[in-house]
């Protein structure tokens, strides 16, 4: 094996290996700019605290107060990004039950929505007024049509074909300088 013919190997394996590094990025950032993403956060629910520390069953949270809703930026017009998968969990981190613990309103188009909480015991077992919610909405750089996330989803296996093909042919112009003849019939 002539040393031109072991330069092109080994050339072409480490591109193969940067090739399945860039792989897994450019996998990552799509998926970033093609997935809901789930935000967790705390809550002060001291607007609905009664007195005698019940919860007002008839004040409710607009979503404007979470760090994320879809009701401050480009996301309002678009229902995939409305608020989505909403759930409140009490003071000592339990999961609160929807329709029976709180519900969740839509406005609209989905992107605003407010929370209204019921004065159910899961609530009342502690003074605190913060609560933990979690939800689903679109992320800033969120690829809203669903055939452009699609596309953008079908890049990285393009990329690895391209790779492919790359290592079929080099593989193949090496077998012919090596003098090796390889019959097609």
């Amino acid at each position: 094996m002539e040393n031109k013919t072991v330069g092109i190997i080994i050339s072409v394996a480490i591109a193969v290996l940067m090739g399945a590094i860039l792989i897994a990025i450019i996998a990552d950032t799509i998926n970033t700019k093609t997935s809901l993403v789930t935000y967790t956060e705390t809550l002060d629910i001291s607007s609905t605290r009664l007195a005698g520390g019940g919860i007002n069953a008839s004040v409710t949270i607009p979503a404007t107060v979470l760090a994320h809703p879809a009701s401050t930026s480009w996301r309002s017009g678009y229902p995939e990004c409305a608020i989505s998968t909403v759930n409140l969990y009490n003071q000592t981190g339990t999961l609160l039950l929807g329709t029976t613990n709180y519900t969740w309103t839509e406005d609209g188009n989905g992107a605003l929505g407010r929370i209204a909480l019921a004065n159910s015991k899961a609530l009342n077992s502690s003074t605190s007024n913060l609560t933990t919610i979690s939800y689903q909405s679109c992320p800033d750089e969120y690829v809203v049509s669903g055939w452009q996330r699609t596309i953008l989803n079908l890049v990285p296996g393009f990329f690895a074909l391209a790779i492919l093909m790359v290592c079929v042919f080099v593989i193949f112009y090496v077998l012919r300088q090596e003098g090796v003849e390889l019959n097609t019939n």
